[in-house]
């Protein structure tokens, strides 16, 4: 194949996943002492549903879930907050975000005499999770039929296979096999 070829085809799948929408999602890691807990957290985490007018989407209670995480007398939490429903996230300063968080929070888990908590990181998400609405399998069907062009081209990420971290890592062992098997019959 050309080299023209081969540019008309890298703009294809250029557009093609141009066309994937992500919304921006922060993640807010935050450390509170135990005792500010209304009860002892145990377990891996919440979601709270949309009707609860709260804006956090949810939070993994990372210091249940893999002991050592925080020292014995504190609770690590990492939230999420943003997401296609919220996309007023994006113009808050890390700050404010916190301080968005910290008040959900305080809503649902906290004592009210609850303290401060220690903010130990916040990452900003620009394209977090990919949505797959209407339209979403022409968006597949393109990139599948430039990689049938291209031999050797492999694509794959979270706006193929789903967003868990599970069904990307079983994607990409899959992906490892067929890119092997390819190796081997082309030699």
């Amino acid at each position: 194949m050309g080299n023209s070829t081969n540019l008309l085809l890298s703009s294809q799948i250029l557009s093609a996943l141009r066309k994937v929408h992500y919304p921006l999602v922060a993640s807010v890691t935050l450390s509170y002492p135990n005792n500010a807990f209304k009860n002892k957290l145990e377990g891996f985490g919440h979601l709270i549903p949309r009707s609860e007018n709260i804006r956090t989407l949810g939070s993994i209670w990372s210091s249940s879930l893999f002991p050592g995480r925080a020292p014995p007398d504190h609770t690590m939490i990492v939230s999420f907050i943003g997401g296609v429903r919220d996309p007023g996230i994006g113009v808050l300063s890390k700050e404010a975000i916190v301080e968005q968080v910290h008040k959900d929070i305080g809503k649902i888990l906290l004592k009210d005499e609850a303290i401060l908590p220690r903010t130990l990181g916040v990452k900003i998400w620009p394209k977090a999770i990919p949505q797959y609405e209407i339209g979403h399998g022409e968006i597949l069907k393109s990139v599948d039929a430039i990689e049938r062009v291209l031999p050797g081209v492999y694509l794959a990420g979270n706006y193929r296979t789903g967003v868990a971290f599970g069904d990307c890592v079983q994607y990409a062992k899959e992906a490892a096999f067929k890119i092997s098997d390819d190796i081997k019959s082309s030699s």
